[in-house]
């Protein structure tokens, strides 16, 4: 039995402290050092998994302006590649291209390669990445017509994916009438996304 042998003066009550052992704090370290070997892949998974949703997500609303704006407007508008927020990257339909951010413009000359500021009307500059990537088969643009459908030939599939989980990709396919379709994607996906990265 531990007697409290301090002098205390009368009515006052002296509160002990008692702090780790050595043994305890090398327990305690060994189960979050175990904890974190465990989680580390997940949460690495979680990330990457964050950042292919919040890029779905950017890639689908730009895709739903764009398509709206032309019902609204009743007109052709376009979507395109750019890198410096003032022009189109080329407005080629051909071949395969990363897009991180796209201008949404109405095209007055339908030459569909370029915006010229002082031909066409700019509607909107969008950011399409939210640390996912974002490549469009088609080219560098697609065209919505004003019924919302889209221009002969301007349908394709974005794939938005982090190179770090590749598996955790997802396909949208734009749709000749204009409407979006999602899906996860497959092996062969994967394998057309590897052959532009050149892995």
């Amino acid at each position: 039995m531990h007697k409290d042998v301090c002098l205390r003066p009368e009515g006052r009550t002296v509160i002990s402290v008692r702090g780790f052992t050595l043994i305890e704090l090398l327990i305690t370290l060994s189960v979050v050092s175990i904890l974190l070997f465990v989680a580390m892949p997940n949460m690495s998974q979680w990330v990457s998994d964050s950042r292919i949703a919040e890029t779905r997500h950017r890639v689908r609303a730009v895709l739903s302006l764009a398509r709206s704006e032309s019902v609204r407007r009743g007109v052709r508008v376009t979507l395109c590649a750019t890198v410096d927020r003032r022009r189109c990257v080329s407005g080629s339909r051909r071949g395969k291209s990363i897009w991180s951010q796209a201008l949404l413009f109405r095209d007055y000359n339908d030459d569909r390669l370029y915006f010229e500021s002082d031909k066409d009307e700019l509607i909107r500059i969008l950011d399409l990445t939210a640390g996912g990537q974002v490549l469009w088969n088609r080219g560098d643009s697609t065209v919505y017509e004003g019924d919302g459908s889209l221009l002969g030939g301007a349908n394709g599939s974005f794939y938005i994916f982090d190179e770090a989980e590749m598996r955790a990709g997802v396909k949208l396919v734009l749709q000749m009438t204009g409407r979006v379709r999602e899906a996860d994607f497959s092996n062969q996906d994967i394998a057309y996304v590897d052959q532009y990265l050149g892995h």
